[in-house]
């Protein structure tokens, strides 16, 4: 079959990024990797000359982000190293074509580069025999805040070290932590590092923490995946993509309250470490109660066959310096409050609660709360399986004018007045069943008062193809409602009653049963909304839903929910006919 000039070129950029040819085929739904073979030696992709401005460019911010490590962005770490890794490789290749072009043996290049002395000679990549026990002493007092110290010594401590297990708030540096103990680790007694975790980013970020802490503070280039050092020893960076059961060494498991089939992937994962000088550490900050890994935590997979055994977990306060248990695994638990208290400067608790002014959101996000889903009628691990890495979707681009192209997207928005939350969410719309619903967008405003937000849906409607627009049109909601009209006269107002929320509730429970629902794997926020959604009776005992106010341990308004099932509701209850649905709107009861 012919394909578009657009395809060709789409396709030259992959695999002059490296991207192999037959995932390049998989990501543009070419039908024969020989397709592609064919263009690149018709097109001769291999002479391209890639110029070194943007590997200049990056190495430039590479540098910029060493010199402010304690404060850099995870996310710039991570997209920065990536890049830079994928721009030397990309400049090491053509360097070969075009010796090989000029007839040049990779030995008489070399050779003649020292003669002319264009060269220095370069420290070895992954050359680690020079550091000693002194330079990590150095970094653990200089670097390292108490809580993190604790860590360390537990992992030390050879009667706590084999299992440790830490429930944590989000950002109070768990990751930058351990990537520096599986380094120090390596290189000290050579053991095999095996980092898991929920996300393929995720895994990146670890990579990019390693390898700029063996920058900045050991003067040691890192490079390679999985990363070889001088003495033996690896350190694998693994995914739920990216996951076989040959290793053998020191395990890693990050964010398992956010990982999909935890169970599977955490049978697979303890056998690594098997071996009695190795160690097992798990760490996330928290999600619900039903979710797999709550079992370890909790205690209840131990004592379950040991009667006699009682572990609790409920005072968290009395976990902040760890505590080693009977079922053998030491547990910690490190709220903000805690972090804060043993030094750690780099968060304003003031101002977290003005940006997360929702008590219960900040329970579970700062605070180590779970949230209690036992009478959710959404599933957690049907929401994680429908996380995905977004930076796949080829055909949307956020930084371009218009992101989606001319193609049709379903928005959902659930206002506020003055004083609550409010949620809109952008989503591709399916052409048929066989398609899924995609979180393009999604915004969350806090205190945004209704014209600002109307703005800000004025401008969804501009840069994108809306087919249909849907809003909560109940109580705050009303007045917002007239505004967007204004904008976007075809938005359907919506006015709660028991059988439009039960539709609602209905459609999303079968779009994301079937996994026809994806969004980033690093939102955290958009399951944990859902799982706030209950069933519920009103006043004259018929059964509803709702999102729970009233528990403190519960997350937020579940707006971000109500808006995703708004945009839900542009398909038919049966989309395998895909007629348009009607609903007579009533008002509330």
């Amino acid at each position: 079959m012919p394909y578009s000039e657009k395809t060709v070129n789409d396709a030259r950029a992959l695999w002059l990024e490296g991207v192999p040819i037959a995932d390049i085929t998989k990501k543009l739904n070419i039908n024969s990797e020989r397709v592609v073979y064919q263009w690149r030696d018709k097109f001769e992709w291999a002479a391209l000359k890639l110029p070194e401005a943007p590997l200049l460019a990056t190495s430039r911010a590479y540098n910029r982000l060493l010199e402010q490590l304690e404060s850099a962005d995870i996310e710039q770490v991570h997209i920065i190293t990536k890049k830079m890794d994928r721009l030397a490789d990309i400049m090491l290749k053509l360097e070969k074509v075009e010796s090989v072009r000029r007839g040049d043996s990779p030995v008489q290049g070399q050779s003649q580069k020292q003669e002319k002395g264009e060269r220095k000679p370069k420290k070895k990549r992954n050359q680690i025999d020079d550091i000693g026990e002194d330079a990590f002493s150095q970094f653990e007092a200089d670097i390292l805040y108490p809580h993190q110290r604790i860590w360390i010594k537990a992992g030390e401590d050879e009667n706590t070290k084999r299992q440790r297990f830490i429930l944590k708030s989000r950002q109070i540096g768990a990751t930058f932590t351990f990537a520096y103990e599986a380094f120090k680790t390596a290189t000290t007694k050579g053991h095999h590092q095996i980092f898991i975790s929920s996300t393929r980013a995720q895994a990146e970020v670890f990579k990019s923490f390693i390898s700029v802490i063996a920058k900045r503070h050991f003067d040691v280039e890192l490079s390679g995946n999985p990363i070889k050092l001088s003495n033996g020893a690896e350190l694998h960076f693994l995914s739920p993509n990216s996951f076989a059961d040959s290793r053998s060494g020191d395990v890693y498991f990050d964010e398992v309250f956010k990982t999909y089939k935890f169970q599977k992937m955490e049978e697979i994962a303890a056998p690594m470490a098997t071996l009695k000088d190795f160690k097992k550490t798990y760490f996330s900050s928290p999600t619900a109660i039903s979710h797999e890994a709550y079992l370890i935590w909790s205690g209840e997979r131990y004592t379950r066959f040991n009667k006699d055994v009682k572990i609790k977990v409920d005072n968290l306060d009395a976990m902040k310096l760890g505590r080693l248990d009977d079922d053998g695994i030491w547990r910690c638990a490190c709220t903000i409050h805690h972090a804060i208290e043993m030094g750690w400067d780099k968060v304003d608790l003031e101002q977290l609660r003005q940006e997360t002014p929702d008590p219960r959101l900040f329970a579970v996000v700062y605070e180590c709360e779970f949230i209690d889903d036992s009478q959710s009628v959404f599933d957690l691990n049907d929401l994680l399986a429908c996380a995905v890495d977004s930076r796949e979707w080829l055909d949307f681009d956020i930084e371009d004018d218009r992101p989606y192209g001319s193609n049709p997207v379903t928005i959902g928005y659930d206002p506020a007045g003055t004083g609550d939350n409010a949620s809109a969410v952008v989503l591709s719309k399916p052409a048929g069943i066989e398609e899924k619903f995609r979180m393009l967008e999604k915004l969350v405003w806090r205190h945004k008062k209704a014209p600002d937000q109307c703005n800000e849906i004025e401008n969804l409607t501009e840069i994108y193809s809306v087919e249909h627009l849907e809003i909560d049109s109940t109580g705050p909601g009303y007045f917002v409602g007239d505004f967007v009209e204004k904008i976007y006269p075809d938005v359907i107002r919506i006015k709660y009653d028991i059988e439009y929320k039960t539709a609602m509730v209905q459609k999303a429970q079968a779009v994301i049963r079937a996994h026809r629902f994806e969004y980033d794997e690093n939102d955290t926020d958009l399951p944990l909304a859902f799982l706030t959604v209950k069933q519920t009776t009103t006043k004259h005992n018929r059964i509803t839903y709702a999102s729970d106010h009233k528990n403190h341990k519960q997350v937020g308004h579940g707006d971000e929910a109500w808006a995703t099932m708004h945009a839900f509701m542009c398909e038919d209850m049966n989309p395998q006919h895909m007629t348009h649905s009607t609903y007579t709107v009533y008002d509330n009861e």
